[in-house]
Order: structure tokens, then C-alpha cells, then sequence
């Protein structure tokens, strides 16, 4: 009878063990109304699918990491593993850096946020992406959104401190604006980017004109605080779906005579530009 006991303690102890696998194993699922997304344990995006229509819109053999860290030298780091407790996101990377995320989902939009990011010293830069899409028949670069005539897919800066597009340099910027979604070969990426600001800096700027320009610190500027967007809608839904991301995240929203100036029939007014 003891060993009938200790038999079924050990099958238990096993069955056990084999779930709280499992259940590590399970990647991180966040669903608007009309996206899904998903995120495995080394924190890579496995899944970027339309809900409506279920298709899936990641790119196949490309990496998706939801968080690069960008070290000076153009140095990237990706994470090493990712847990999640309730909402918030730990992920962790070599030399003992650990960047927590806080994910919001709204019928929208699903909204990633560092809440924490440490040590602060080690962590210069972070990158949110590069995302890779199937799709780039109409690729927006400078609005973030990739789409065909069945879906769009768009990512939006949500402060002054998350700037669309990738770092090329250590400086913090980029040589345009028109990054925040860039077409490719298997369709487009989506990316945006945030700088420590709190230490000195140098830059080049106006060509090779101004070498080595100091940019002061701005103290407190960290990356902490960083935060984006990613949505999906149909095609014309796209510009609608930004508007109500604007409101729903507290974000300047223009009005014209009672419109949004992204609508405004106005909005593209002509105008003449002389040194009179």
C-alpha cells in the first residue's frame, strides 16, 4: 500500500512538473478588437495576426524582439528571457540588465510602457523593434503604418521621448523622420526608439560642418517612460484608429472648427512660401 502511495506521489511530483513547464512555456497573449499579438519567454513577438479576417502578419524567418537594448557602437542586445506577472513584463539581458513593460490593452490599441529599467548606466538606448510585416503595399513612414486592401498595421510614438524610427548613430538621432515604418524585401518593419538623455552627448550635425557638438543632459531623461503603440484596423479605419488613440492616451488632438485637423478637408490647404 506505501509503495501504491509513493508511486502516485511520484506521478503527481511528475504531472506537475510538466505543467508548470507547459505553463512557463506559453507565450504572452494580448488581443484587441481586431489584433492579436503574441510574445514567447526569450521576449520575441511570435504572432502579429488580424482577429477579423485571422491572418497572420509577422514575417516569417525574421526576428521580432519586442525590446532591443542598443549599446554605444551600435552594440544590440536582445533579451535572454522574459516573465510575466499580471501585466508587466521583466526582460532580462546579459550584464544583469532587466527593462520591465507595462502592457495596456484597449479595444484600440495595445500600449507598451517602461515602467523600470536598471541599471540605468548600461541601458544608453532601447529600440521597440524592429517589427517585421508581410505586408508593404502602402508602407506610411512617416505616420507608422504599413497596410494592403485587406488590413493595416501601425505603430504610434505615445511622448516626446519615443521617436519613430531607428538609431543610426549614439548621438540619439536619425537623419530623417520618415522611418517609423520602412519597407523591405518581405513587406515592412515597424520601429521607434528611446535615448538616455540624462548624460552628455555629442553629435555631428549640418553634414561634417559642426563635428563633435555637445549636447547637454537633461537630467532624469531617461528611458523609463517610453512608450508606443500598436494597433490594426482595416485599411480606412487606419487614420480614425490614431485619431481615438490620440484621445484615449491623452495626446494633443488638434481641432478645426469642431474637427480633428487629420480630417479637416482643410488640412491640405496650398500655400506659397517667398522672401518677399
Amino acid at each position: 500500500m506505501k509503495q501504491t502511495l509513493l508511486f502516485v506521489k511520484m506521478v503527481l511530483l511528475l504531472l506537475g512538473s510538466v505543467l508548470i513547464l507547459s505553463c512557463a512555456s506559453e507565450d504572452f497573449q494580448m488581443s484587441t478588437d481586431s489584433l492579436s499579438l503574441a510574445v514567447n519567454d526569450h521576449g520575441n513577438i511570435t504572432s502579429i495576426k488580424a482577429n477579423v479576417i485571422d491572418t497572420e502578419f509577422l514575417a516569417t524567418n525574421q526576428k521580432a524582439t519586442l525590446l532591443l537594448i542598443r549599446k554605444t557602437d551600435s552594440i544590440l542586445l536582445s533579451p535572454i528571457s522574459m516573465s510575466a506577472d499580471g501585466t508587466v513584463l521583466s526582460l532580462s539581458y546579459e550584464d544583469g540588465i532587466v527593462v520591465q513593460i507595462q502592457v495596456t490593452v484597449k479595444k484600440t490599441h495595445i500600449s507598451f510602457e517602461i515602467v523600470s529599467a536598471t541599471p540605468q548606466e548600461k541601458i544608453p538606448a532601447v529600440i521597440w523593434g524592429p517589427y517585421p510585416i508581410n505586408i508593404g503595399e502602402t508602407v506610411g513612414e512617416v505616420v507608422g503604418v504599413t497596410r494592403n486592401q485587406d488590413f493595416a498595421i501601425g505603430l504610434q510614438a505615445l511622448n516626446l521621448k519615443t521617436i519613430g524610427g531607428f538609431p543610426l548613430n549614439d548621438a540619439g538621432g536619425i537623419e530623417n523622420r520618415n522611418v517609423a515604418a520602412s519597407k523591405t524585401d518581405f513587406g515592412s518593419t515597424l520601429q521607434a526608439f528611446s535615448f538616455d538623455r540624462s548624460v552628455e552627448r555629442h553629435a555631428t550635425v549640418w553634414g561634417t560642418h559642426y563635428p563633435n557638438m555637445p549636447i547637454p543632459p537633461i537630467e532624469g531623461e531617461t528611458v523609463v517612460g517610453s512608450k508606443i503603440a500598436l494597433f490594426g484596423s482595416t485599411p480606412d479605419k487606419a487614420l480614425e484608429t490614431i485619431g481615438k488613440i490620440e484621445l484615449d492616451e491623452g495626446l494633443p488632438h488638434p481641432m478645426v472648427n469642431g474637427e480633428w485637423i487629420k480630417t479637416h478637408p482643410e488640412r491640405s490647404k496650398a500655400y506659397f512660401i517667398t522672401s518677399f
